[in-house]
């Protein structure tokens, strides 16, 4: 059975966020998400030589990508916190942590965890029509399912930087 894509969400860590509300950790929802995907890829080295007829290949370094696609509020707006982590990390050139997680409104499942780098934020602000903002986050290492052990004098907040 397929998935509904609409429940897969981006959250992002807050060391700021005081953990009341729906989500009693501190990872928040990027909010207002319109589109979301993740890619996980493998660069491929050649390592053919003149005895084989075809190319022969080995695994090279792995990769993952988040692009996050959301309607774009006021900064001041308590659903783009989550955007304002990522901001605030961009900024700074600090690292984040996201959770990509099935959310059904109450609680989330199939969740996996990154330390993530901001690689871009754009906004867009057509005539007539929705403004958005697109976000691209690049893995430092592979989605696991275990969460990872924070510094928070080494991220950013939706608060302090």
């Amino acid at each position: 059975m397929g998935m509904n894509g609409s429940s897969v969400l981006i959250f992002v860590y807050d060391k700021d966020h005081d953990g009341e509300g729906l989500f009693t950790d501190k990872y928040i929802l990027v909010g207002e998400q319109t589109s979301l995907s993740q890619e996980q890829s493998v660069n491929l080295v050649e390592a053919g030589h003149k005895t084989v007829a075809n190319q022969q290949y080995v695994y090279g370094k792995g990769e993952a990508t988040l692009s996050i696609e959301a309607l774009a509020f006021m900064p001041t707006d308590k659903d783009q916190k989550g955007l304002l982590v990522l901001q605030n990390s961009y900024k700074n050139r600090k690292k984040a942590y996201v959770k990509r997680a099935v959310f059904d409104g109450t609680s989330t499942s199939d969740v996996e965890y990154a330390e993530v780098v901001v690689e871009s934020i754009s906004f867009e602000y057509p005539d007539d029509d929705v403004s958005t903002v697109s976000v691209e986050l690049k893995a430092n290492d592979p989605f696991t399912t275990e969460p990872p052990t924070i510094v928070d004098s080494e991220v950013s907040g939706s608060v302090t930087d």
